[in-house]
């Protein structure tokens, strides 16, 4: 799992509950992720509880 991933919660999924979000940052264990719900939560989620559905789909850009 890396910074620009798509992912879906698994505990959500197993529940029929539809919401994708953006990995923003990663450590060893654990990913934030912004949810695409209408508050647009942000936080830290374990890298095991989360499932990538789109790698990369938002690549870093660096400017000079």
């Amino acid at each position: 799992m890396k910074v620009g991933d798509l992912v879906v919660a698994l505990y959500d999924e197993e529940r029929g509950i539809i919401c994708s979000g953006l990995v923003v940052e990663c450590t060893d264990r654990k990913c934030r992720v912004l949810w695409g719900s209408e508050s647009h939560p942000l936080g830290w989620w374990p890298n095991n509880s989360l499932k990538v559905i789109h790698e990369g789909f938002f690549a870093r850009v660096t400017t000079k």
